[in-house]
């Protein structure tokens, strides 16, 4: 590209308006980092609570747990939705009653039989539905938490019709150690609830700010350098599409490379690529088989389509994610992006499904 189409091209990307909004939304700190609870775990759980709590001064009344439990449904993952009997369907989500719900923070409570003291980050309930919320943040869970949570709610006298035990992370390759627990990101949460009530018409000002400014902080990099959730990643990917050619220039220019060849440590890591994406984007097949070595035994995996979501099925069960179908032969938690390798139809061994999920553009 000689100087003067680049300078021309250059000049159309420096005026989009998406790559304008983009640069006013980097460059401005956000309140949450202000005050310096940014990645703080029980703040995030407060804010979670506010979001999806009916009676908030959020003012949309149930609509933000309304789209949360169409997230879950929908979005969230669980070994075996058939073996826990829960049917979350459109209908049966609008017939809850929502607005009876109370939400609580910070849940105490005293397992007798176990002797233990347990903390819930979030807990909500009306006549017939319960939803419980494990938040993670930065560290992995503690002491078998989920287990432990599953077993006290599993006893209690209680009986909910819906009894919805959550896990939130940022991370999909770490997943609850209760294979009861539904396992839902940020990126969810930031895709299917958050942005839509930012695009709700009647949100108040102040509570359009608020959540404006927590997307915004979702975006902002924990330590390490991976971020909770790409609030942006639309914004970028127009960005991209429009100005392909002079981007792909820049990089070239740049690191001497094409986008595609960036080195893994120069890439922006984020925990929310899916073996159903892998597959869009040619990186793995269908046809592909998995492999892992553990105590001196080999162990193999299949990919299977599961209504349009890639699924990995060992000895006849079905898992949603790596971690967990590397979690069955283990009994431990592992990652199990580095567990599983790839084997292709010709019996060419390849990386590991994390070395391959790099390759996506």
């Amino acid at each position: 590209m000689d100087n003067l189409n680049i300078n021309i091209k250059l000049n159309k990307l420096l005026i989009d308006t998406n790559f304008l909004l983009l640069e006013s939304l980097q460059s401005k700190s956000n309140l949450f980092e202000t005050l310096a609870v940014s990645h703080l775990e029980m703040w995030h759980s407060a804010f979670v609570k506010w979001l999806i709590d009916p009676n908030s001064n959020l003012g949309l009344g149930t609509f933000p747990l309304r789209r949360f439990l169409y997230t879950v449904a929908y979005q969230g993952k669980l070994k075996d939705w058939k073996q826990e009997g829960i049917q979350l369907e459109l209908g049966t989500i609008e017939n809850m009653q929502l607005e009876n719900m109370t939400f609580e923070n910070e849940y105490r409570y005293t397992d007798t039989d176990e002797n233990k003291i347990g903390r819930i980050d979030i807990i909500g309930s009306n006549a017939d539905l319960r939803i419980v919320i494990e938040n993670k943040i930065k560290s992995s869970e503690n002491e078998d938490q989920t287990l432990r949570y599953f077993e006290f709610f599993r006893k209690s006298t209680e009986n909910y019709q819906y009894d919805l035990l959550i896990y939130l992370t940022p991370d999909e390759a770490q997943p609850p150690k209760s294979e009861r627990f539904i396992s839902i990101t940020y990126q969810d949460l930031c895709d299917f609830v958050i942005k839509p009530c930012i695009e709700n018409p009647v949100i108040k000002e102040e509570s359009l700010f608020l959540l404006k400014q927590y997307l915004s902080n979702l975006g902002k990099p924990l330590k390490g350098g991976r971020v909770m959730a790409l609030p942006n990643k639309d914004i970028c990917e127009k960005i991209y599409e429009a100005h392909k050619d002079v981007l792909d220039e820049i990089f070239l220019s740049i690191k001497g490379e094409a986008p595609e060849g960036i080195r893994k440590r120069d890439k922006i890591t984020t925990f929310n690529t899916t073996l159903t994406q892998m597959i869009k984007n040619g990186v793995l097949h269908m046809e592909d088989t998995l492999f892992a070595q553990y105590k001196g035994q080999e162990y193999l995996a299949s990919l299977v389509d599961d209504n349009e979501t890639i699924k990995i099925k060992v000895n006849d069960e079905w898992y949603g994610s790596p971690s967990a179908a590397a979690a069955a032969i283990t009994k431990t938690s592992v990652n199990g992006w580095d567990f599983w390798r790839v084997r292709n139809s010709g019996n060419v061994q390849g990386g590991t499904l994390g070395e391959l999920r790099e390759n996506i553009k």
